[in-house]
């Protein structure tokens, strides 16, 4: 698990370099999810099956941009788990690595509610202020990223 923290760790710190300074927020993880996920691919990332306990590991981040607050979890469930109703301060990122998840959220602003399953190798960017609730499938791992901008309201900032 320290290897593919390690990995993950680098794809992500060198695709925040490469990603414009500025665009940020939500904006910012959907580029994220692209490149990392090409990364993936690439590179035939793959979770062996010896890994029998939950884990949750924080990746450790080089973050050049002050005014961002980046944080990078790996999730790895051995059983079904399910959370419900949460309301998250944070954009976030999910990319499920291995197995599955289903989300219901809704979305305060647009008061929309959205209903996805997260197969292997795909991920959603979930906006700041939604309610969700989510079911991981047994024996499934998920990279969660958080992303809190310090700067809100891009239009006002010159």
């Amino acid at each position: 698990m320290k290897n593919l923290s390690d990995l993950i760790s680098n794809f992500i710190n060198e695709d925040l370099t490469l990603i414009n300074p500025k665009i940020r927020g939500a904006m910012l993880l959907e580029i994220l999810k692209y490149k990392l996920l090409d990364k993936f691919k690439i590179n035939n990332l793959n979770i062996s099956e010896e890994i029998n306990e939950e884990i949750i590991e924080e990746i450790s981040l080089n973050n050049s941009n002050p005014n961002l607050n980046l944080t990078a979890n790996i999730l790895n469930y051995n059983s079904n788990k399910t959370s419900i109703r949460t309301k998250i301060e944070a954009n976030i990122l999910l990319i499920c690595i291995k197995g599955g998840l289903t989300l219901d959220f809704k979305d305060n602003k647009t008061l929309k509610n959205f209903n996805y399953n997260c197969i292997p190798m795909t991920g959603i960017v979930m906006p700041a202020s939604s309610n969700f609730s989510i079911i991981n499938q047994k024996n499934s791992v998920i990279l969660e990223i958080s992303l809190i901008d310090e700067i809100s309201n891009i239009e006002k900032n010159e």
